[in-house]
This record gives C-alpha cells, sequence and structure tokens, in this order.
C-alpha cells in the first residue's frame, strides 16, 4: 500500500511539473492535440474492444515484447482512427451509435405518448 501512495504521488507531482512547465511556457511547444482527439472521439470503442486483445494475449508476452507490441498497437490504432475519422467522422464511433438509438427510442416513446393522449 505504501508502493502504491508514493507511486501515485510521484505521478501528481510529475504531472503538476509538466502543467507548470506548459502553462507558464517554459518550454515553448507548438500545441497539437489532433491525434490525441481521435483517441478522445473513438475512447468508449476503444475500451471496449481492448478486452478482446487482453484474452487473447494473456499469457503469452514477456514484458520487453509486450512494451514493443503496446507502442506498435498504440501507433497502428492511432493511424487506423484517423483513418476512420476522416472517412466516417464520428459516426463509427460507439457512443455516437448509443445517441443515435437513444434517440430514436425516445422519439418512439414520445409517439407512443402523443397517440395516447390523443385517444
Amino acid at each position: 500500500m505504501k508502493s502504491v501512495m508514493s507511486s501515485m504521488g510521484i505521478s501528481i507531482i510529475l504531472f503538476s511539473v509538466f502543467v507548470i512547465i506548459e502553462e507558464f511556457e517554459i518550454l515553448k511547444t507548438k500545441k497539437s492535440y489532433k491525434f490525441v482527439s481521435y483517441y478522445s472521439c473513438y475512447s468508449l470503442t476503444i475500451y471496449i474492444t481492448h478486452n478482446l486483445l487482453f484474452f487473447l494475449f494473456l499469457g503469452q508476452l514477456n514484458i520487453p515484447i509486450l512494451l514493443i507490441f503496446l507502442l506498435i498497437t498504440i501507433i497502428l490504432l492511432g493511424l487506423l482512427l484517423k483513418w476512420l475519422y476522416k472517412r466516417t467522422r464520428s459516426s463509427f464511433a460507439i457512443k455516437v451509435i448509443i445517441g443515435k438509438l437513444a434517440n430514436k427510442i425516445v422519439r418512439k416513446s414520445e409517439e407512443r405518448k402523443t397517440t395516447k393522449t390523443t385517444e
């Protein structure tokens, strides 16, 4: 428990240092969040589908090979999401599909309510 708390403290301190460096412009960086925005758009899709990869390689990879495959997977996934976003905008994202289904369900429900009240 003690190591978890210390690693959380180190993470919070490093995050704070990086935010201070960015906000006070200690290092001049060009901000481009386009690559990250694809992950944001498809975050639920990635979260749900990553479980398939977990069971596919369960117990088969050691740490160095896992890190190599993780880096390759993140890059390829980013390129795939960029391609999907250009081709379909965000209509492939699960959150958009859920939103459209919820909209249809609410419309059907409202139609039923209006037909019952008019009768």
